[in-house]
Order: C-alpha cells, then structure tokens, then sequence
C-alpha cells in the first residue's frame, strides 16, 4: 500500500452464533502456546487496532456497523508515511487516485466488488479488483484495463498484517 494510502474493510464481528457454525473445522480455532483456550479466528474492535498499528498503519480504528443483517465491524487505517515515494507514470495524472479492492472469487462479494469498481471508475477512481493470495506478480488491471502495479522495490518486504486465519481458494 503506498505511503499514506488508507484502508478502508467491513469484517465480521466476533460472534458465538459464527462460532458454532464455523467452529466445527479444526482450522476455525487457533491457540497460541501461552494461551489455555483457542481464541476465536475473528478479532474483536480491540484486537484490530493493535494489529494494524503492528503491521506499518499509523491510525487505525475499529468501531461496530449497525447493518441489521450479521455482526461488523467497519475497519479504517491510514498507512505510515515515509519510505520509497512513488513515481507516477509520464502519461498518469498525479492526482488520479488509486484503490485495490480485495474481495472473493466469485459469489455475491465479487458482484458487490464489481459493481464498486465500476462506480469508481466512473468517477475517475482506477479500481483493481483482486482475489486475497492470488494476484498476479507484477500487478493486476482495473475496469478500463490500466495496470496497477503491485511491485515492491528489491530488498522490501510488502507487511503482512498477522492473521489467525489463513486466506483459502
């Protein structure tokens, strides 16, 4: 994410009821060696903000979101300043903005994630829509076909936020 970039996700909350559906797979639970009982693989509003000022964020805040449907939260963070600045290609406007959407493969969150990225494009936003563990190396293009480049300088290291749940196809 480039210097100042903002994040901007809706993740589900922590609930017992998600738990007991999900909680079946040996891979929903995830205990830590000092820990007497596995957490569960969803982080609470407390435990987003420590893990994105850990992983390079300089503001982060998780609050809950009325949705009336399932438990969120709305999750927002400013990335660091500082390091490698970015040099705009010669024919890019500087001011032209630039957003990644993670969402899943195929299914309704891909449909949503479409939909915003066409909404975006319309507003002079390029948009890349990529799937978490799967984007090519070199970058991915956006609805009107620019390329986005996802490259890290040689000798950087992209920061990963830490997970307790890994990302599956």
């Amino acid at each position: 994410m480039a210097s100042g970039g903002q994040l901007i996700a809706v993740e589900r909350a922590p609930s017992l009821a998600f738990d007991l559906i999900l909680g079946c797979g040996r891979d929903w639970w995830s205990a830590d060696a000092d820990e007497a009982a596995a957490p569960a693989s969803l982080r609470s509003a407390e435990e987003w903000e420590p893990a994105l000022r850990a992983a390079g964020y300089a503001s982060a805040i998780a609050r809950p979101l009325e949705t009336g449907l399932a438990d969120a939260m709305l999750v927002l963070a400013t990335r660091a300043c500082g390091g490698l600045a970015e040099i705009p290609d010669e024919d890019e406007a500087q001011d032209r903005r630039r957003m990644l959407i993670l969402c899943d493969a195929d299914g309704p969150g891909r449909a949503v994630a479409g939909a915003l990225q066409t909404t975006l494009g319309a507003s002079d936003i390029d948009a890349a829509l990529a799937v978490p563990g799967s984007v090519p190396r070199g970058g991915c293009r956006t609805a009107t076909g620019r390329s986005i480049s996802t490259t890290r300088p040689p000798g950087r290291r992209m920061p990963i936020l830490p997970s307790r749940r890994p990302w599956r196809d």
